[in-house]
């Protein structure tokens, strides 16, 4: 449905969705940690989510204000991005971001920390985002607090430092400083594959909702892979010993060039869909929900992305409503 400007509302048709607001949401998620694990476009989410529980919506257009969605922020596009993005949560946020400006690719990566964890305590209430930017790289981040820097400590660190209160406890506006000088001088204190951190990192965390994508970097195919990732989180928090619940969020749209590379003029631009038939067909079978991302942004077009990837806000704002109505759906 069209509205305001051409920001859009996204409904099912003969499906009642409820419309959460800032005092319902935070209902919603009362005593939860929900951890999104993916790539970029779940990055852009989980700052969206984060700013409805505390704010509302994000301006929907991305035109007035800080944009949580936009494609670029000048010549210091990650400096920017995350001290204004961790700014806007108000110090409720641990932000271990830290990523070069001028680096891409292998270089980048072994340089690159985004683990943001939002709290409300009086609510109880955490959102997390672990980025999985590539299954090939793993996972890699930093215990919170004083244990981050642990030479500075007396207190034993180690995963099990990576608790729900402890990541609350730890919620700061990130600095300058920590940007520039902290976190690119710190060795990683934990990492692995995305089995071990789940098993190893995110058991600690108390999370009893996990929502797992990573198909913006292809389809994944590999159904051993498959298997390990979801049996690690099963163990951790949606299987017999966990009381959780774990959601396969399908793969968004995306823009591609009919005749490739990066760039090309909007008339030989084309969507591409990702099909996620592995995670599908192995989630069903391992107990896994599905949260269906990809349907809604089946019907857009380029005038509603900042690029050939990322949305502008007003569809976050619509996944995330679809995405609190699967979390607490109307009874």
């Amino acid at each position: 449905e069209g509205e305001g400007g051409g920001a859009l509302r996204y409904n099912i048709k003969g499906c009642k969705l409820r419309r959460f607001d800032t005092d319902s949401a935070r209902s919603c998620l009362r005593n939860r940690h929900v951890l999104f694990i993916g790539d970029s476009v779940t990055r852009f989410q989980y700052t969206a989510f984060a700013h409805l529980i505390l704010l509302g919506y994000p301006e929907p257009t991305g035109n007035k204000g800080f944009c949580i969605a936009k494609g670029g922020w000048g010549e210091f596009f990650w400096r920017t991005f995350f001290l204004e993005s961790s700014k806007l949560l108000q110090g409720r946020e641990l932000c271990d971001c830290y990523r070069p400006n001028k680096l891409s690719g292998a270089a980048a990566k072994q340089g690159t920390s985004e683990n943001r964890h939002f709290s409300m305590s009086e609510y109880n209430l955490t959102v997390s985002y672990l980025p999985l930017l590539n299954p090939n790289w793993g996972m890699k981040g930093f215990w919170p607090g004083p244990c981050r820097n642990a030479s500075s400590t007396k207190e034993p660190c180690s995963d099990a430092n990576m608790t729900k209160q402890a990541l609350t406890d730890a919620a700061h506006v990130l600095t300058e400083e920590e940007f520039d000088v902290t976190l690119p001088s710190l060795p990683f204190q934990w990492s692995g594959s995305v089995s071990s951190v789940l098993r190893r990192v995110v058991r600690p965390m108390e999370v009893d909702t996990l929502l797992f994508n990573s198909g913006l970097w292809g389809d994944v195919t590999n159904e051993g892979v498959v298997k390990d990732w979801f049996s690690a989180a099963n163990d951790v928090v949606c299987g017999p010993s966990g009381n959780g619940r774990c959601l396969w969020k399908r793969t968004t749209m995306q823009v591609v060039c009919k005749k490739g590379g990066a760039k090309c003029p909007l008339n030989e631009q084309m969507p591409k869909y990702t099909g996620d038939a592995v995670p599908l067909k192995v989630g069903k079978k391992m107990g896994w929900g599905v949260y269906d991302a990809a349907t809604p942004t089946s019907y857009l077009a380029q005038k509603d992305m900042v690029d050939s990837k990322h949305f502008k806000p007003y569809v976050s704002n619509e996944l995330n409503n679809l995405l609190l109505n699967v979390i607490c759906p109307v009874k």
